[in-house]
């Protein structure tokens, strides 16, 4: 059973990526990227520049609201209604994000110090507590705005959407350091 799983997954995973290199090939997105791999060397140069990033960051945005519409099948009206709730939601969802990683990562510097933070450590699990609560708040008023305008279908769609989505980034993310560590070719776990 567990054989068939995994198999029935990567049968998907293949399909998705296979839909979205042929969705970006049709719509151009491929156009600005090279068309021979880059070099094992270049798989080990530093991090992109910040600008980099951030044009990374709009591309996959680009690419995740173009899947989104299609997936869902809104309407141009649909559309105009939906994605100002859906990226003030995304908005208020990276604050909190932000805000979480900053206190994680606070939090994680506070217990290797060999000095004793006993009221700051508290107050920053008590501010990790806090910021899920909200991020939970924040979700159910998206939700609750999404629905004066998808279906109930298009509802459930935009969940599963987004499971697959941010699943295939992870994919790829990997698929990347897999490639920056062991160099391009069939290193598949």
């Amino acid at each position: 059973m567990l054989v068939k799983s995994k198999r029935w997954s990567f049968l998907i995973a293949t399909i998705w990526l296979c839909f979205f290199v042929t969705s970006f090939a049709q719509e151009g997105w491929l156009q600005e990227r090279p068309q021979n791999p880059p070099a094992p060397e270049e798989l080990t140069q530093a991090p992109p520049s910040p600008e980099r990033r951030e044009q990374l960051r709009r591309d996959i945005e680009n690419m995740r609201i173009w899947k989104m519409t299609q997936f869902l099948g809104l309407s141009t009206e649909q559309s105009t209604k939906f994605f100002p709730i859906f990226n003030d939601f995304q908005g208020k969802r990276e604050k909190l994000e932000e805000q979480r990683g900053e206190m994680m990562r606070r939090l994680g510097e506070l217990v290797e110090s060999e000095a004793e933070h006993e009221s700051e450590i508290r107050r920053l699990m008590s501010g990790l507590v806090k910021n899920r609560e909200r991020m939970v708040a924040v979700q159910e008023e998206f939700r609750r705005e999404a629905g004066k305008v998808l279906s109930l279908k298009q509802q459930a769609k935009l969940i599963i959407f987004e499971e697959r989505f941010q699943r295939e980034i992870c994919r790829m993310i990997d698929d990347i350091k897999m490639r920056q560590r062991f160099g391009p070719g069939p290193h598949r776990r």
